[in-house]
């Protein structure tokens, strides 16, 4: 008799990996994100864009238009327009409203929490495939 086991990539979750609320650590991406929001946004987009995290860089065309956007208060804009890029890259919940609301109500949090995002799926990307561990049954 053969037992055949399926495991759903759906069991694990589709949400951020990191909570909206988690905005000061570490702490240099929190510095940056809540006294710096256009190094930090530019850094992102470098990244998220280049897929490289190596290659990141801080001060760039993105940054720029971040800091005149924020100027005139339509920052909001572009972070909700890069966060729904991010979650359908990456496969995560939710939708154009809640990106909007999140941006609108606090841009901080939400560029930190994008941040982090990127940081995090473009480090698992760049290590590739690994060999999962033996698994070991209970004699019965």
């Amino acid at each position: 008799m053969t037992t055949s086991i399926s495991v759903s990539s759906k069991a694990q979750s589709n949400g951020w990996s990191h909570s909206f609320w988690d905005c000061c650590s570490p702490a240099k991406i929190g510095f940056l994100g809540w006294c710096c929001p256009c190094v930090l946004y530019g850094k992102a987009q470098s990244q998220f864009n280049a897929r490289d995290s190596e290659r990141s860089i801080y001060l760039n065309s993105d940054c720029c238009l971040y800091a005149a956007t924020h100027a005139c208060g339509l920052h909001w804009v572009f972070l909700s327009r890069e966060r729904g890029k991010i979650r359908k890259r990456y496969g995560i919940e939710g939708g154009t409203f809640s990106d909007c609301v999140q941006a609108a109500c606090c841009s901080c949090c939400t560029l930190i929490q994008q941040e982090k995002e990127i940081e995090k799926r473009s480090r698992v990307s760049q290590e590739g495939y690994q060999q999962p561990t033996e698994m070991a049954y209970p004699q019965p």
